[in-house]
Order: structure tokens, then C-alpha cells, then sequence
């Protein structure tokens, strides 16, 4: 492999690590202890425990009364669910590219 060859790997390389590194977002917490962090103003996914098991929950809330509570708009994930999703994100990436 030429010197060339090899510095637009290397150059390569850094622009995927740049575009991959994300600022530390840390999760804000709810009065009953789960955790959770916003997507928009009406979206979060929140981490909490329902009768002993642990889900990842990505919903719609709304405000009533200066509070935010949950809406019917969402779905829990089983912490199993949720690793095949994380498992298959690259070909998620890859089907959005496709369609755009």
C-alpha cells in the first residue's frame, strides 16, 4: 500500500471516529426513579422497571397541568428488544440511506 493509499485510510478512519464520537448526554431522573432522556419536547425514552422487569420506553408525552405526563403514542421495549434493535442499527442506517 502506497504512503497516499494509506493517509486517505487513516483519513478516512478519523472522519468516521468524528462522526461517531456524540457529546456525554447524562439521563435526567423522574420523581418515581426511572430515567429517562428527551428527544424533542414531546418525545423521551425513559429506562424504568415495571413489576420487577426492565424497560426502555420511547413515547409521546403531553402537558396537563405544568406537568409532563405519558401518552398512548409509544412503545416499551424488553431489555431483549432492545439489544436486537441496537444489533440491527446499521442496517436501519443503511435501509433509511437507501430510501432517501
Amino acid at each position: 500500500m502506497s504512503q497516499s493509499q494509506q493517509k486517505e485510510k487513516t483519513d478516512q478512519s478519523l472522519q468516521k471516529q468524528k462522526k461517531t464520537e456524540k457529546p456525554e448526554i447524562k439521563p435526567k431522573k423522574q420523581s418515581d426513579g426511572s430515567l429517562y432522556f428527551d428527544l424533542d419536547d414531546k418525545k423521551r425514552v425513559s429506562i424504568r422497571k415495571f413489576k420487577g422487569k426492565l424497560y426502555i420506553d420511547v413515547r409521546e408525552f403531553y402537558e396537563k397541568d405544568g406537568d409532563m405526563l405519558p401518552g398512548k403514542k409509544g412503545i416499551a421495549l424488553t431489555l431483549s428488544n432492545w439489544e436486537q434493535l441496537k444489533g440491527i442499527i446499521n442496517n436501519i442506517d443503511d435501509a433509511i440511506v437507501e430510501l432517501d
